[in-house]
């Protein structure tokens, strides 16, 4: 049984030390046929969550020591194919990154703050400050940050008041926003980095306006405050990638490539010691016991990988997007499947003549031919296509668009008249190389748009049984 963080009435549950998850028995227990998923974007999203999070805390300080490097060689570095522009900020202890490349579309920006240190100038005006206020009880520091002080306010805005970052000091913020190029501005290449939507993306040129952003604006994937590392400390670290459901599946996209870099600058070293620091450590985390399971699978991937996320890394989140969307779909496979034969029955085989449900925010008609059934599902915020061969029991999802996208490729079994739970109800991602017909890579537009799929062809199903019940 799984210990929980503060005692047997918290919900909070800790994964096993980062040192004996076993990522092959993980993953099966969280994919095991007795477990229902809730939702194949919201569980396919823990995984990449977990490992960012993790991966976060072994690259931090090599995220800083790369960012102090660009300093050192006046703002401008050429490492692992990418071109990277620093800017910093007056105080010295913040940069922002804008990372393009030549050979493909899209950038990408990464900030760093460090932990700001009090200067010669600004340890004393501080104890002048503290000084004038002395004896200061407990309900005037509270009334203080109740209603912060304007000389503090004025304090944290004086860059004399503190000492540029140097090397060693804590990273206490790293963040990271997808950015689209335009052709016009000089780029040989247009539209956003690949995999990702053009949707989660900020214009480059609109980017540039403001390097220092606070909040939230388009295109931020990654939002990480690692914690603290110290040599013998055991405790739990509580991290993540700052981002929420199928946006994580960016940040990856973005520590990919930061890991790329941080190798070609020699810091590869460094990020393996921390990691190592990191074997004896259990995540705290809030999540269904089950999940756990699935939050180590995203540490014991990274782990394995020394501490970085590389192609290794990113194959398993895919393999496991993938099988969560599989299960999922076997799940609704008992609704899904006989929606083919029954549009077909009722007569909804053309676009003319499709069936509406949902108040019509939900359409579809079924074509027929030598392969197979096709279905056309339309929803408020797209288009799909499925496929479906009853003689083989492939099952193809399609995102129509102005380019027609396969965000899920499927091998089932349907037995309409055994149980869900006698196994004769299954569904499996076809697990295909790169190249082969039939291959998806399961990034977030793949996955958010099978998911809506399925919801669409579970809601037709529904429908039909109400509008027209089975004889």
């Amino acid at each position: 049984m799984r210990k929980r963080e503060k005692g047997n009435g918290d919900l909070g549950l800790l994964t096993d030390p980062v040192r004996d998850i076993d990522l092959a028995k993980a993953l099966s227990v969280a994919l095991s046929h007795e477990v229902r998923p809730v939702a194949s974007v919201k569980d396919a999203a823990i995984v990449p969550i977990s490992a960012v999070g993790f991966a976060g805390e072994c690259m931090a300080q090599a995220i800083g020591k790369l960012a102090l490097l660009i300093k050192a060689q006046g703002g401008v570095i050429h490492l692992a194919g990418w071109d990277i522009e620093q800017t910093a900020n007056a105080a010295g202890n913040g940069f922002s990154h804008l990372m393009t490349r030549q050979d493909r579309p899209g950038a990408w920006h990464f900030g760093v703050e460090f932990e700001a240190v009090l200067s010669d100038i600004g340890a004393a005006r501080k104890d002048e400050i503290r000084e004038k206020r002395a004896p200061e009880s407990i309900d005037d520091m509270v009334r203080r940050i109740m209603h912060p002080d304007p000389e503090d306010e004025l304090f944290d805005t004086d860059p004399v008041n503190f000492r540029p970052a140097t090397t060693g000091d804590h990273v206490q913020l790293i963040c990271g926003t997808a950015l689209a190029t335009s052709a016009h501005a000089g780029f040989q290449h247009s539209g956003p980095p690949p995999r990702v939507p053009r949707d989660d993306c900020m214009q480059l040129t609109e980017f540039k306006k403001d390097l220092f952003r606070t909040g939230w604006w388009p295109g931020l994937t990654m939002m990480m405050r690692p914690t603290r590392q110290a040599e013998n400390d055991n405790s739990k670290w509580k991290t993540g990638c700052g981002a929420r459901d199928p946006h994580c599946f960016l940040s990856v996209e973005i520590m990919l490539v930061l890991s790329r870099i941080i190798k070609d600058a020699g810091f590869g070293k460094m990020v393996e010691q921390d990691a190592s620091k990191m074997m004896s450590r259990q995540l705290w985390s809030p999540v269904r016991d089950i999940d756990v399971h699935l939050e180590e699978v995203g540490i014991a991937a990274v782990r394995d990988s020394g501490g970085f996320i590389d192609s290794v890394v990113y194959d398993v989140i895919s393999e496991c997007a993938a099988k969560i969307t599989a299960r999922v779909l076997e799940c609704h496979l008992h609704e899904i499947v006989p929606i083919f034969r029954r549009l077909v029955d009722l007569g909804f085989t053309t676009e003319a003549n499709e069936y509406a449900c949902k108040d019509g925010n939900d359409t579809a008609h079924v074509e027929k031919d030598s392969s197979g059934y096709h279905l056309f599902p339309r929803r408020r915020n797209g288009r799909f296509r499925c496929d479906y061969n009853p003689s083989t029991g492939d099952v193809y999802g399609w995102s129509l668009s102005s380019t027609d996208r396969l965000v899920g490729s499927f091998s089932t079994q349907y037995d309409p008249d055994a149980e869900t739970h006698a196994g004769a109800v299954k569904a499996k991602w076809l697990d295909l190389s790169e190249g082969e017909p039939g291959h998806v890579t399961y990034t977030q537009m793949d996955v958010q748009n099978i998911h809506q799929l399925i919801i669409s062809m579970c809601a037709i199903s529904s429908s039909l049984n109400a509008d027209h019940p089975a004889k």
